[in-house]
């Protein structure tokens, strides 16, 4: 008996050794990583101020815990055994399809219309939408809304069964294309666009584990814009090639970025099964070599363009991407975050553009459109 206590207890020290033998050792350092977004306490100075009211001693808590090198092993645990559990996936909104297909609620959502925000507030957010597109056509600068499409519309025959919905009601989608249409907005429709592809393509237009399109379903996009942009301006862009061709089962980039998320300890086999495509990104001046000044305006959806270079190499050095009208890129790279609202002269930055696209995931419609009017349109009145 006393040896078996003598085992419990040297159990019980060595557990409660354990976090600070891993923050050395870093035993669990395959795991320790977690995927998504996390904002990183900021440090609050020592002062008797900040000790007397508990300030300091919160924030030094709260940076041990955000620094704690195996916190990511035990949440990605957790997350592992509610999946086996219950299969219940932890990122954000993440639902599992058939045959392991990922998507987020909300863009299952947009597509069956459960979210539809009603024709009257589309119509305020057309108005905006026209506002803007003439102001910049009055000084002779384009303007194009672009649709990026939805994988739980490209996808659909995946989606699970208790989301599945037999009756037709109005979406968010059919609505803004029909005022879109109704206002003569110049628009890109790629979410139809990918929908008639489905099934067409060499490789996956949506990968298994992601909720973008894939690094091919971009470069496809990108050909569609360059030449709607061609035919915008009425003049010939550079030629964006795909060079450098990498096929893989092993996704690259943001193609697996649900599946990533999610933080579990083990992916399933069925994110490695797919033959995926990657490219460099060239450009051929044979038929055009005009780089526009383009400001676009974009969700998450044009990350991988970014990415991939394409503003750096199709397009004037002065172009930018307000990520969600709000930061501003190249300007945000290593400097710290600018943001929309620091633009001090409006008039000046849209109107010496070439062309502004604003570029919205259907998944994303009932959000739109960023407080246009109080961030742009109020300011260039």
């Amino acid at each position: 008996m006393k040896k078996l206590y003598s085992i419990l207890f040297l159990l019980l020290f060595l557990s409660l050794c354990y976090p600070l033998m891993e923050q050395g050792i870093k035993i669990t350092h395959f795991a320790h990583k977690l995927d998504g977004t996390s904002i990183k306490p900021e440090r609050v100075p020592l002062s008797l101020e900040n000790i007397t009211n508990n300030t300091y001693q919160n924030n030094r808590e709260e940076r041990l815990k955000y620094n704690l090198y195996i916190k990511g092993f035990f949440i990605r645990l957790n997350n592992q055994l509610k999946y086996w559990a219950f299969n219940k996936l932890r990122g954000n909104g993440a639902v599992e399809g058939k045959e392991k297909y990922l998507y987020y609620s909300n863009f299952i959502d947009e597509f069956y219309g459960f979210n539809y925000i009603g024709e009257e507030k589309i119509l305020e957010r057309i108005n905006e939408l026209k506002t803007l597109s003439d102001s910049l056509n009055n000084h002779q600068v384009k303007f194009m809304f672009i649709i990026a499409p939805n994988k739980a519309r490209v996808y659909g025959e995946y989606i699970p069964d208790n989301y599945i919905k037999l009756t037709s009601t109005p979406t968010n989608y059919d609505v803004f294309i029909a005022q879109l249409q109704r206002n003569q907005i110049e628009y890109l429709d790629l979410n139809g666009y990918f929908t008639s592809l489905y099934g067409t393509t060499d490789y996956p237009l949506f990968t298994k584990g992601g909720i973008h399109w894939s690094d091919y379903g971009s470069y496809i996009g990108l050909d569609s814009i360059i030449s709607k942009i061609e035919v915008t301006l009425d003049t010939q862009l550079l030629t964006p090639i795909r060079k450098d061709t990498l096929i893989s089962k092993k996704p690259k980039k943001e193609d697996n970025d649900i599946a990533n998320v999610n933080n579990l300890l083990f992916l399933d086999e069925a994110y490695y099964e797919e033959k995926l495509a990657y490219f460099s990104l060239g450009i051929d001046s044979s038929k055009g070599s005009y780089k526009p000044n383009v400001l676009v305006i974009s969700d998450s959806f044009y990350w991988n363009l970014y990415h991939n270079k394409v503003p750096h190499k199709l397009f004037d050095s002065k172009s930018s991407f307000w990520y969600y009208n709000s930061s501003i890129w190249p300007d945000s790279e290593g400097n710290g975050t600018k943001n929309v609202t620091e633009i001090k002269n409006m008039r000046e930055n849209l109107y010496s553009r070439d062309i502004v696209l604003f570029m919205i995931t259907e998944g994303n419609l009932h959000s739109c459109c960023w407080e246009i009017g109080e961030k742009i349109i109020d300011k260039i009145k």
